[in-house]
Formats: C-alpha cells, structure tokens, sequence
C-alpha cells in the first residue's frame, strides 16, 4: 500500500518502485536503460506526470539529505551517490530524459520519437 509521500508523487513512484528499484539493472547494464524501459513501457500522460512530479520536485530545493529520504521513500534502489548526490542524479534524469516531454500531455513529441532519447555517451554510471 503506497505511504504518504508514494500518494504525492504517484508518477515518480511508478518509475522508482517498478524500473529503478533495487534490482533496476534487470532492465539493462545501466540505470539509463531502466529509465529507458519506463519511457518505453508508459504512456505519454504518465510520463507527463511523472515529468511534472519531478520539476515540482526540484523546485522545492530539498537539500540532498531530504531528497534522499524522499528516494529511499519511493523505493529507488540505484545509488544516486554515483551520480553526484540526489540533486545531480534527479536533475540528470530531468534533463536527458524528460525535457522533451510536454508538462501536461507528452504530446509534444513526434511521431516515432521517444522521450528518454538522450545522449548515449553521457549515461549515468
């Protein structure tokens, strides 16, 4: 049963608890990959969502401490610590994966075109 914090962001949830959790790379040899397959596997308004969870997100300026409480608490399982901390790792999600995403429908891109289309050689370790 989804706690409190699962409730409020009920589309970054989706993406950590089910792709980048603790056995994310399942999905492939990177955390990107698992991103990748959630992109893949939603639909563009749930992308939009989770999109719109994640600016809500770093808009507020948690420090790294309560923002990795609030990932421990949506259940991700990748080590945010290599990417730089919680705030690097969310705001590199943010910018390689979602900026291509409309903030209310995904429906913005193209035909063909995959929102977690990014840049293959700055992957996340």
């Amino acid at each position: 049963m989804p706690t409190g914090i699962q409730k409020r962001l009920p589309g970054l949830y989706r993406l950590f608890a089910a792709y980048v959790n603790q056995d994310w790379d399942v999905h492939g040899g990177t955390v990107d990959d698992a991103i990748r397959r959630y992109l893949a596997d939603s639909k563009p308004a749930d992308i939009a969502k989770a999109r719109s969870e994640l600016d809500a997100l770093l808009a507020m300026k948690l420090s790294d401490t309560r923002l990795d409480k609030t990932l421990t608490s949506l259940r991700c399982g990748y080590d945010w610590s290599k990417a730089g901390g919680a705030t690097a790792f969310l705001t590199d999600i943010r910018t390689r994966f979602f900026s291509k995403v409309s903030d209310t429908s995904g429906k913005n891109l193209r035909r063909g075109q995959k929102a977690g289309d990014a840049d293959p050689s700055a992957e996340t370790r």
